[in-house]
């Protein structure tokens, strides 16, 4: 790298990340800091071992650098003079230190992609830094905002229009890589060395939504903005972990991501109150000889206890497996609301201190539920979605934080009961599909009554659950049994290590 700028330097913290943060603007290498220290958390208190010795195995050891990595890179792209000129009112202490902007004729009107230009000075200092099997990093880069479409279309085209020309484009690549290396060294990560493996579509869609989770969080109302000018840049990241601590415990989040998985997990009858019948133990015969994370097919007439057999299979492969959780999908809102309470039992009984969310368009009906949430009112917004501020919760020892509980963000709780059009999303092309990716990796799956669903949400299903398999997520299908009669007669257990191709 042919120069490279420390973060004491004096130009970057002139360029603005937020313009409106609690009423000052916040600099980039500020909001850079920001999210990097979210990211931390988020490895450390909320990620599950499985999603971490994932993270662990495509980066050779490094999951925790590859994510802090991201967040912190995340917002590259605004160190640019089209996205920088959109608040004119700011930029002139930059022009001042060398950051000349072209003219601002067009620039305030169209739309400005910084993802896309972001990804482009990723690609370039880490070409230039020797790392290697990188690639794939770029479109979660170019789509923190949630959308991976047109991104290679549309990536050369927005170089030229947000990187350049101007007269100052070669003090602009100084300022983009002296900002990015210093960044990724204040966290102690070198890039030079880094090599990675090509995970599967899932896994890259679920690193893209804890990025975009760490950007929600550093967005928030919780980090004020600190004005623009030169900061002592190691006391700007001790300030920058001090912040992301504090904003963590306000918006409820220490202590809700993980599992208290039993050791070893209690015995049916110990959990139940009964002894187990023989499907019961078939089930979690299968759940005990899965040799990874796969698929189990469980074929049984109503009244045979397939309920009991699936969350006794929930323990069994959360404890083998380090997994932090579970969602059990349902088909209607009526039939959510009654397993809510059935499973609300059994966590109580299993593992108390973990919440438990209730998922549907109308849970607030539900009224076990509703006694669950906070009555205050829910302020701030990020990205044009509504987050939730914590308070006291009337029983905060089973109800996730309201922040976990927002748009786009509920499959994030630890452990969810929700209709099976929360899960079915994951198979589609929708915004911010990747946050739903990071609520389902590290979980178990449960999805019942699949008897009832049409061709239609079958083949959503079936795209889902290859997901699944790229991930590594293991799932329990469930439905009624019954002969040519539509008479339930007889029981049948499947289990097998692949997701085969779905119902």
């Amino acid at each position: 790298m042919a120069y490279v700028q420390s973060l004491d330097g004096d130009e970057a913290w002139w360029l603005w990340a937020k313009s409106d943060a609690g009423g000052r603007p916040h600099s980039l290498p500020g909001h850079l800091l920001d999210s990097g220290a979210v990211a931390e958390l988020i490895w450390s208190d909320f990620l599950s071992s499985s999603v971490r010795a994932t993270l662990d195995e495509i980066s050779n050891g490094r999951g925790r650098d590859l994510l802090v990595l991201l967040a912190a890179w995340h917002d590259l792209g605004k160190a640019t003079p089209a996205f920088q000129a959109q608040c004119p009112w700011l930029i002139g202490d930059a022009e001042e230190r060398g950051l000349k902007h072209p003219p601002l004729t067009g620039l305030a009107t169209e739309r400005l992609r910084h993802g896309n230009s972001g990804s482009l000075i990723a690609e370039r200092v880490l070409t230039v830094s020797g790392a290697e099997g990188f690639g794939w990093l770029l479109p979660i880069i170019a789509g923190h905002h949630g959308s991976f479409l047109f991104w290679a279309r549309e990536k050369y085209r927005t170089c030229r229009r947000q990187v350049g020309p101007c007269d100052s484009a070669k003090r602009w690549v100084q300022v983009q890589e002296g900002l990015s290396l210093s960044t990724a060294e204040a966290f102690g990560i070198d890039i030079c060395s880094l090599t990675l493996k090509w995970p599967g579509y899932a896994t890259q869609l679920a690193l893209a939504g804890f990025v975009s989770m760490a950007d929600w969080i550093a967005s928030s109302s919780e980090f004020e903005g600190t004005g623009l000018g030169r900061v002592n840049a190691d006391a700007a990241l001790d300030s920058a972990r001090s912040r992301a601590d504090q904003a963590w415990r306000n918006l409820g989040l220490d202590g809700t991501g993980h599992w208290e998985a039993s050791a070893p997990p209690a015995g049916f009858r110990q959990r139940f109150g009964f002894r187990p019948n023989p499907l019961q133990l078939l089930v979690d015969d299968v759940a005990s000889n899965l040799p990874e994370p796969g698929l189990v097919i469980v074929e049984a007439p109503m009244g045979e206890g397939k309920t009991e057999a699936a969350l006794a299979a929930i323990e069994v492969l959360v404890d083998r497996f380090g997994l932090g959780g579970f969602a059990f999908a349902m088909p209607t809102q009526g039939t959510t609301d009654a397993m809510y309470g059935r499973v609300d039992a059994w966590l109580t009984a299993h593992s108390p201190s973990t919440p438990l969310a209730l998922v549907h368009g109308k849970a607030m009906a539900n009224e076990a539920w509703r006694n669950r949430r906070s009555r205050r009112e829910i302020r701030g917004v990020c990205d044009d979605d509504p987050y939730g501020h914590p308070d006291e919760l009337l029983d905060s020892r089973t109800a996730p934080q309201d922040w976990l509980l927002g748009r786009h963000r509920a499959l994030l709780s630890p452990a969810v009961v929700a209709t099976i059009d929360h899960l079915l999303f994951a198979a589609t092309h929708i915004k911010y599909v990747s946050l739903r990716y990071a609520g389902l990796v590290g979980k178990v799956l449960v999805i019942d009554e699949v008897h009832s669903y049409d061709v239609f949400m079958a083949e959503f299903l079936q795209q889902l659950l290859r997901w699944c398999q790229d991930a590594g997520i293991p799932v329990l299908l469930m439905w009624l049994f019954t002969d040519e009669c539509g008479v339930s007669t007889t029981r049948r257990v499947g289990g097998e290590a692949g997701m085969g191709r779905g119902p």
